[in-house]
């Protein structure tokens, strides 16, 4: 009668073939605090009114240092400084949400990334102490790492 007797040089092939697949998978998620992203909106809704819009920007995102906000063909790019940020969302292409705390000339606001079953947004609220409600939502069609 033949014994089993592992191999275990196929048993390490297969252990090192098993991490290298589990960190080239997890590779291509991307931490919204850490990494360069670029995403892309096709329409805008004024959280006021409701009305919706063909509109067309980039946000870019740097980690949690700057925002830009680039509309008209990059003629007007707006570039926002990163005080804080809330939340967590290791995976952007899994359900999630994370807002920056941003300032840009002595301004507060507030830009928040999520993905829903909605589908992929970013909001930004400007709204000021003692001011009118300044909320925008954009639909993100697109999101690439810079």
């Amino acid at each position: 009668m033949k014994t089993f007797k592992p191999d275990f040089c196929k048993i390490q092939t297969i252990m090192f073939l098993f991490f290298v697949l589990i960190s080239v998978a997890t590779s291509y998620s991307q931490n919204i605090a850490t990494s360069n992203l670029t995403w892309q909106a096709s329409e805008a809704t004024d959280l006021q009114t409701q009305k919706v819009m063909t509109y067309e920007a980039t946000f870019k995102t740097n980690g949690t240092q700057v925002v830009e906000w680039i509309q008209k063909d990059g003629e007007r790019t707006s570039t926002y400084t990163v005080t804080g940020t809330e939340g967590t969302w290791p995976d952007i292409s899994a359900t999630g949400m994370f807002t920056y705390l941003l300032t840009r000339n002595g301004k507060a606001s507030r830009m928040a990334f999520e993905r829903s079953e909605g589908g992929l947004f970013v909001t930004l609220d400007f709204t000021q102490p003692g001011g009118p409600a300044i909320k925008q939502r954009f639909r993100i069609q697109s999101v690439q790492a810079k």
